[in-house]
């Protein structure tokens, strides 16, 4: 993942459509929000009807698939634009992958069973498509499961990880974040209420220590299986010639602000994902420090193929950025303070290069993210504070309508 960082684009302040993962990747696949794509939680819904860059890419004559974990209805594969599919469906959980169990994958819609690690087999499956489709033009949605929680809600055991990275991190030797003992008494009484703070409560220092170093260890594995399938474009001949993104769904608490796993929150932690680009072109190595969403890679894409983006689309394209960081899309006026539209479930925010803007029912929370990145002073009901606020509010208000948004406003 450095080495990718390296060669490619790293943005360093991207954000997730969503805290929870169904209603993040179908942000992702239709360019479009959330709410505006009708999935705003987790659980059975129906397929999107929109045009995704999938669809635009097979329509430009790309061979595309998906590999990994689906989270979607499990026969919806063509409807949302891939061709070939090999993937971990629902049940079982998305995050079932520990080791002690064979597991089933749905193969071209066909159930196949294997016992084979899912990290492992996930890769092994990206790397046949790699071979097969070499000749390209071909385009692979590599969803990996790590390091998602692993197991039902219930579980006692947070993360499992394959034998060979099993004491890879000492648990004496992981500290627990500075926030972890934060009582939140400053902060809106849904903060206190969120099931993530029951979940940490439930958790020994010692039993926390021990999940962060098994957490650790699943990052290492995701590092390797990356750097298997880089090369493998390397060895197939494509790798200057292909367009490699890594991102996340979303982001998970491990102890900061007192929560473990994922909450209804709108904190750093759970939305604001890390976001690297290796394009043909881009500057390798380059840092973009201004905000961005993941709704913005569809139109992304197309614009690097030389297609044509869904009009409806939600997202700005970041080509220009790629080639030259500081060439980030307009977004509102005073283009260095640039904001991105937030929201996770009910919740609506607005982040710039140095506030976030919190809009829940009956509070407004800000936070200065260069002075406070761990968001521990809510700023909202400071009286010297309030043109800001009074600003951001307007500029939530502008982007809410923009993205079609505007059915809570006044």
């Amino acid at each position: 993942l450095d080495r990718l960082a390296e060669e490619g684009v790293r943005f360093t302040r991207a954000y997730s459509p969503s805290g929870w993962c169904m209603p993040s990747r179908a942000a992702l696949l239709t360019g479009r929000y959330p709410h505006a794509v009708g999935v705003v939680e987790n659980g059975p819904q129906p397929t999107p009807d929109f045009p995704t860059w999938a669809d635009r890419l097979r329509a430009l004559g790309w061979r595309t698939g998906v590999v990994g974990k689906w989270h979607s209805h499990n026969r919806d594969f063509d409807a949302l634009g891939f061709d070939e599919h090999a993937v971990l469906p629902v049940p079982p959980s998305p995050g079932d992958y520990s080791t002690e169990s064979e597991r089933m994958y749905l193969v071209d819609g066909e159930a196949t069973f294997s016992d084979r690690y899912v990290t492992d087999y996930f890769t092994d499956a990206a790397l046949d498509f790699l071979e097969r489709n070499a000749d390209g033009p071909f385009a692979l949605a590599l969803h990996y499961n790590a390091p998602h929680r692993s197991g039902p809600p219930s579980s006692t055991e947070l993360w499992h990880f394959a034998d060979g990275f099993a004491g890879l991190y000492d648990p004496e030797g992981v500290a627990l974040p500075p926030t972890a003992d934060d009582d939140l008494a400053d902060k809106p009484a849904y903060h206190r209420a969120d099931r993530a703070r029951e979940v940490f409560a439930a958790h020994s220092p010692a039993e926390l220590r021990r999940a962060l170093a098994q957490y650790l260890s699943l990052v290492s594995e995701l590092d390797e299986a990356v750097g298997r399938v880089l090369a493998k474009l390397e060895e197939l001949g494509v790798a200057d010639d292909t367009i490699v993104v890594f991102t996340s769904d979303n982001g998970i608490f491990l102890g900061e602000h007192g929560m473990l796993l994922k909450g209804a929150l709108l904190y750093e932690e759970q939305v604001h994902v890390p976001l690297v680009v290796r394009a043909p072109g881009s500057a390798g190595g380059a840092r973009v420090e201004g905000p961005v969403n993941l709704v913005d890679l569809a139109p992304t894409l197309l614009e690097l193929v030389g297609g044509a983006p869904d009009p409806g689309w939600q997202g700005r394209s970041l080509a220009g950025a790629l080639r030259s960081p500081d060439e980030l899309p307009a977004r509102a006026p005073g283009g260095a303070d640039a904001a991105v539209f937030l929201q996770n479930g009910d919740l609506r925010g607005l982040a710039t290069r140095r506030w976030k803007l919190v809009d829940a029912a009956g509070a407004t929370e800000l936070y200065d993210l260069a002075e406070d990145p761990w968001e521990r002073v809510d700023l909202g009901a400071s009286p010297a504070h309030a043109r800001t606020v009074a600003e951001l509010r307007a500029r939530l208000a502008a982007e809410r309508r923009r993205a079609l948004d505007d059915e809570r406003l006044p």
